[in-house]
């Protein structure tokens, strides 16, 4: 074979470039094994015979393929494909099935606020999508495809165990199934109820009787139905254990009962009581803390409301810090109700801060103009401290 290649090569070359018998020779190197490895020797025109493999092209959707399917398949904002695609990182997209999955959850009924809400589903393997969208649509009393598109990450295996507990559970078919039960209890979207399910797949295993009883119980105890769905964990204590903590709870006058009470420690939840109790003493016949700074700073309450406005984060402070504040700068530091209602933001300040700060400038001598200058950080009242000093120092010369 090699025989025929150098004679071809050799009349070629005769022929038509009319080159000299060294030259032939060069070009016999070029066509050998051992002179592929090397292009030593070779001009431009002759190593244009020897034509370098090349590997396939990637044959991996761009991102820029990926918003056009994106946007002809589905009614998309700009701003909601460039949720998707930075949600899930542009390597992922780029994985080979973002494309063809678009048009088979398209063609499914998947609505876009399943691809906004979860844009993992685009980087599913195709043929493990098409196999769970084809489980899903076999749930019992199933209204909604788009209400389940959250279990499409859950394992295939673990998938078809779930489906299959679903449809076997006689006592829920007047509802449809366990999920549309819960749906319906805590007067929730089924949507957003498996959004919260998909990541807690234990409530779709727990004995029927233990899910009822602790459902009931927290929604006799005006426990919000949200709060129940983002802490579905309070569903695995026993309902006797529920029951006694919500009941504590109530007693304590909690005017939000939170899941997290049934799971805390013992020492969180006294501590929880104890700050209510402290709060309704500081209270005293008024509702909110509104009414109560309104009377220490005798103002209306809208007056009191307004003030609060300005710096919004005193909403979050506890009555009885609020107490404590009014105390010390009302009745021990001498300062007027104006003064404090025109930095609202004294009142999230740390107490012990003011007291130091206070202290320190009344060993200087010095009145602060505004209570705003307790309220800056360590280095701008440092800094602010500095230049008082120096303008005192300048008067006195």
């Amino acid at each position: 074979m090699w025989a025929r290649i150098i004679s071809c090569s050799r009349s070629n070359l005769s022929l038509n470039y009319g080159k000299s018998s060294a030259k032939v020779l060069l070009i016999r190197r070029a066509f050998t094994p051992a002179a592929t490895s090397s292009n030593d020797g070779l001009s431009d025109l002759e190593t244009n015979y020897i034509v370098p493999y090349r590997e396939s092209r990637d044959l991996r959707p761009s991102v820029k393929n990926v918003k056009k399917s994106l946007k002809s398949y589905l009614n998309l904002s700009s701003e909601e494909i460039e949720q998707i695609l930075n949600k899930e990182g542009h390597q992922k997209i780029r994985g080979g099935y973002a494309i063809s999955n678009i048009e088979i959850l398209n063609k499914a009924g998947i609505q876009e606020k399943c691809f906004v809400d979860f844009p993992w589903i685009i980087t599913l393997q195709t043929k493990r999508l098409k196999e769970k969208l084809s489980l899903l649509r076999t749930v019992n009393g199933l209204t909604d495809i788009n209400d389940f598109v959250a279990y499409l990450r859950v394992p295939l295996s673990r998938l078809r165990k779930i489906i299959g507990l679903l449809n076997s559970e006689e006592k829920y078919l007047a509802y449809g199934n366990r999920v549309y039960y819960i749906s319906e209890k805590l007067v929730l979207d089924p949507y957003i109820v498996n959004k919260h399910l998909a990541k807690r797949l234990f409530v779709l295993e727990l004995p029927c009787d233990m899910l009822e009883e602790n459902l009931q119980l927290m929604l006799n105890y005006k426990v919000a139905p949200m709060n129940i769905l983002k802490d579905l964990w309070v569903l695995l204590y026993a309902p006797s254990v529920v029951e006694v903590r919500l009941k504590r709870a109530a007693l304590g006058k909690k005017d939000r009962i939170m899941p997290w009470m049934v799971k805390c420690p013992e020492s969180t939840l006294k501590r929880s009581l104890q700050l209510t109790q402290d709060k309704l003493e500081v209270l005293g016949d008024k509702q909110t803390a509104d009414e109560y700074v309104a009377e220490r700073l005798k103002v209306t309450v809208e007056e009191a409301r307004a003030i609060m406005r300005r710096y919004d984060q005193v909403n979050t402070v506890r009555v009885t810090k609020i107490k404590e504040v009014f105390d010390y700068l009302l009745d021990e530091a001498g300062f007027s109700t104006l003064e404090v209602s025109q930095v609202p933001r004294i009142l999230c300040n740390s107490l012990e801060t003011t007291k130091n700060r206070l202290e320190q400038l009344k060993q200087l001598g010095c009145r602060p103009p505004s209570l705003a200058v307790i309220c800056r950080s360590k280095l701008q009242y440092e800094k602010w401290i500095e230049m008082w000093m120096k303008r005192n120092q300048i008067k006195e010369t």
